[in-house]
């Protein structure tokens, strides 16, 4: 431990321990400078001599409260920045023989200090007081110091110079020591930064992990349900054991498409929703039959909570189409068009130019339907084969 170097280790936060060696620095050199210019001032102007006394004995006091007591620091700022007011305005006002160089720059490094020590509350208010000073002394007592100017000794000429050195030099301790806060913070909120970005490529690597097993997950319930399927002897059944394992068979290209994704922005979701549609058509269609899927796709960016429900809708509605839509067609088209909305919404637009016949297989598919726009928070408009969505963008 040295003057300049008190001991610390009871401090852990470093702002904290950046302002108690803040006050207390500043002490020392005002306990020495403060003495220094009150022997300027002995045989001198008694005013002035008794600011200069007592300044030193308020540095002192407070120098040997820091000494007692680290935690007192806080309260040092407040002594400092109000009884360095009230002598800089006694001096500015009643003080009209000399220049107040000086005081002008007290000023400047009290309220720097407030800021610095106290915060933002007690910087703004010592910031508000001292502009009122200053205007006041310009308005009011401006020409009157002007006209009470007197010629100052050698003695008072040197012990305004260096009241003026140590209180720029001060002033600039008090910006390098603001400095090394706001370079500390800066290093802090990199170092945070570099912890999330390492944290979220985990996490990243994790949601594909879990995407990936269930996909593998699905792919041998599917395998399960076919071996089951093929020892069924009612055609129904064998159908409905085929619709289940062709939705099945979708939810798990869902989670293979979201475990090869890193994100879903704008155009990967475009190109997301083309493939998605594309498997879902490869799966479902007859080959003898010329149908033609057009898909427009203008969805901003979104997440895997969204997609999956989205691919199960659309896998649903291009399932009907196929069963119900192209019986007795050779050719034909689907439209699908998705479009972004206003809060958080988007909306998704389906038709085919099929001749529709009901069965009982397509209850059960619309029931789904309604089922998937509610998870989805939306609201579905349906006439004939045309279906018009209104869906909301689920958070993740």
């Amino acid at each position: 431990m040295s003057l300049f170097t008190p001991k610390t280790a009871n401090f852990q936060d470093f702002y904290e321990k950046g302002r108690f060696l803040l006050v207390w620095r500043l002490n020392v050199v005002f306990v020495f400078i403060f003495a220094v210019l009150s022997l300027f001032y002995l045989d001198g102007n008694p005013l002035m001599l008794s600011f200069y006394i007592g300044s030193f004995l308020v540095s002192l006091m407070t120098l040997l409260l820091l000494y007692k007591c680290s935690g007192f620091y806080k309260a040092a700022y407040w002594i400092f920045n109000i009884s360095a007011s009230i002598i800089v305005s006694v001096s500015t006002i009643y003080v009209q023989e000399i220049l107040h160089y000086a005081d002008l720059i007290w000023m400047i490094c009290i309220v720097t200090f407030a800021f610095v020590g106290s915060g933002k509350k007690a910087g703004v208010f010592f910031l508000i007081y001292h502009i009122g000073l200053l205007v006041w002394f310009i308005l009011f007592g401006l020409n009157a110091n002007i006209e009470a100017l007197i010629l100052h000794s050698r003695t008072q000429v040197l012990a305004l110079l260096i009241e003026v050195v140590v209180s720029v030099l001060v002033f600039g301790y008090l910006i390098h020591q603001h400095l090394i806060f706001q370079d500390y913070a800066r290093n802090k909120l990199i170092e945070i930064n570099q912890e999330l970005m390492r944290k979220n490529e985990t996490n990243s690597f994790l949601l594909r992990e879990v995407h990936h097993r269930v996909k593998n997950n699905l792919q041998i319930i599917v395998s399960m349900l076919k071996m089951q399927r093929d020892d069924l002897s009612s055609e129904e059944s064998r159908q409905n054991f085929s619709d289940a394992i062709n939705r099945i068979m979708i939810m798990s290209l869902v989670h293979d498409k979201l475990y090869n994704e890193k994100a879903l922005s704008s155009s990967d979701l475009r190109i997301y929703i083309n493939d998605l549609v594309n498997d879902i058509v490869r799966l479902s269609r007859d080959v003898s039959k010329d149908i033609n899927v057009k898909v427009v796709c203008q969805l901003h960016e979104t997440g895997a909570k969204t997609v999956v429900p989205l691919g199960l809708l659309l896998n649903e509605l291009l399932t009907n189409s196929f069963k119900h839509a192209f019986l007795t067609s050779t050719e034909g088209e689907i439209e699908i068009r998705i479009e972004d909305s206003e809060g958080g919404r988007f909306t998704l637009m389906y038709s085919d130019s099929g001749n529709w016949k009901e069965s009982s297989h397509f209850g059960f598919g619309l029931e789904l339907i309604e089922l998937l726009t509610d998870q989805m928070e939306g609201e579905l408009h349906r006439e004939g084969s045309r279906y018009e969505f209104t869906l909301t963008k689920l958070e993740d």
